[in-house]
């Protein structure tokens, strides 16, 4: 049976999936969004069994798309001489063309739009006579979507073709952490994957599970509990990590004088939100976005001006995409999380945090 796991931050989803490709008599797609999350993939296969095992394709959501959704049966949805470029991932494709005219799906260069890409998959499907999915379910007996909180638009709607379909559908993610999106589209804009398995009345089909991966393996029981308090309408996350009572660990305000001092001892990894924000000299700098499925021993984290707020009121509403960005820069870390804040914010808040000074340890 198909199921959707909702998982937390450090629960070990993409090993999780590619755990289920064990059984050498069935074939196997691994499909995510961005490449660096198919190459992680891939680097595990490899790591495990020295290859990617043969019954095992692993492929970006686009080229997926692409491959298996477009080019085998464009000529049904007539655009059989059509040589398509790629990708087009900005703009959205937003025009006044009409399906199916050409340039409703891409621009002059051939490249289809990302916003697009799903929408034309299921026009060929629909005008071969359900070709595509005929051809997918001779290919693969099973289909592993991983990071499915990326999923926006029409791929809501190829996703409920697959499901309907003979393929077992496995469907991995965290919507807590949704820092991309596979496209701008206006279709099902703001409404998670699982509200849309209910809208159709698929979850029959596809159970929503949001117990089996809802341990973090990677963060401390204290980074849990304080990335906990940016989604408190979710299942609390527990941490399953072991605890390290020999090292720098927990949840600390680190005051901006002593943000040097801080990293020059413990050597964290600095996260910021975007590259223009300034920090301390550091050999290890990443933005948010890019920290994303990546785990670090230490992190120190430069906040935007909303989470500072909330980090002194957590009534104080975050915008989603900066609540997700601050909750995935704060579960890379397995031990220790320094938030660097103006000397005087964090001073104001030492009955709340623990606030590192350069003598205290």
């Amino acid at each position: 049976m198909s199921r959707m796991y909702l998982a937390a931050a450090g629960s070990g989803k993409t090993t999780f999936l590619l755990e289920k490709t064990s059984d050498k008599s069935k074939r196997y797609l691994y499909t995510t969004f961005t490449d660096e999350n198919a190459e992680n993939a891939r680097d595990m296969l490899i790591k495990k069994y020295g290859c990617v095992p043969s019954n095992v394709t692993i492929l970006p959501w686009f080229s997926f798309l692409l491959e298996h959704g477009v080019r085998p049966f464009q000529g049904a949805a007539g655009f059989k001489d059509m040589q398509f470029t790629g990708i087009q991932i900005k703009p959205e494709g937003r025009n006044y063309y009409k399906q199916p005219a050409l340039r409703h799906y891409c621009n002059s260069s051939n490249a289809i739009y990302a916003a697009k890409l799903p929408e034309l998959a299921l026009l060929c499907n629909k005008q071969s006579g359900g070709a595509v999915l005929n051809r997918l379910q001779r290919i693969f007996d099973a289909v592993l979507i991983d990071e499915v909180q990326d999923m926006a638009g029409y791929d809501y709607e190829f996703i409920e073709l697959l499901i309907n379909s003979d393929i077992n559908i496995i469907l991995c993610g965290d919507e807590r952490q949704k820092t991309y999106r596979t496209n701008g589209s206006r279709k099902n804009k703001g409404k998670t994957l699982e509200c849309f398995l209910q809208e159709r009345k698929l979850i029959g089909r596809c159970p929503v599970d949001r117990n089996t991966l809802n341990g973090s393996h990677r963060c401390g029981e204290t980074i849990i509990q304080f990335a906990n308090k940016l989604y408190p309408t979710f299942p609390q996350t527990k941490s399953l990590a072991k605890s390290s009572s020999s090292r720098h660990s927990g949840v600390w305000l680190v005051p901006d004088s002593c943000a040097q001092a801080y990293s020059d001892k413990y050597h964290p990894v600095v996260l910021r939100d975007k590259s223009n924000i300034k920090t301390i000299d550091s050999s290890n700098i990443l933005n948010f976005g890019k920290s994303k499925g990546r785990t670090y021993d230490d992190v120190l984290i430069y906040p935007v001006g909303s989470v500072r707020k909330w980090l002194s009121n957590h009534e104080q509403d975050l915008k989603e995409q900066t609540c997700s960005r601050f909750y995935v820069a704060v579960t890379r870390a397995r031990y220790s999380v320094g938030i660097v804040l103006p000397d005087k914010e964090a001073n104001q808040l030492n009955d709340i945090y623990q606030v590192w000074e350069n003598t205290f340890e």
